[in-house]
């Protein structure tokens, strides 16, 4: 696992990925979160720490269950 340093106090973190293959960091000392969004942040993140997780493309979100009974749907549909 790559780490890189806190932003805030220079420990050593370890780098996760967020659920979209984004670099993230979080500061358990601290409480400094840094998270890299753009496309071009992420491959200078990746060229400055040699970072290599994230880059397996984004698993498709499972399906939400269908809608049940009660609940606003309900109540909209007595309103017609």
């Amino acid at each position: 696992m790559t780490a890189s340093p806190c932003p805030c106090c220079g420990k050593a973190l370890n780098v996760r990925a967020d659920k979209r293959g984004h670099p993230y960091l979080t500061c358990a000392d601290c409480g400094v979160n840094t998270l890299v969004h753009r496309k071009e942040g992420v491959e200078k993140f990746k060229a400055r720490t040699g970072w290599t997780g994230g880059a397996a493309a984004p698993a498709e979100p499972e399906p939400k269950p269908p809608a049940t009974g009660g609940g606003h749907a309900a109540r909209r549909a007595g309103r017609a």
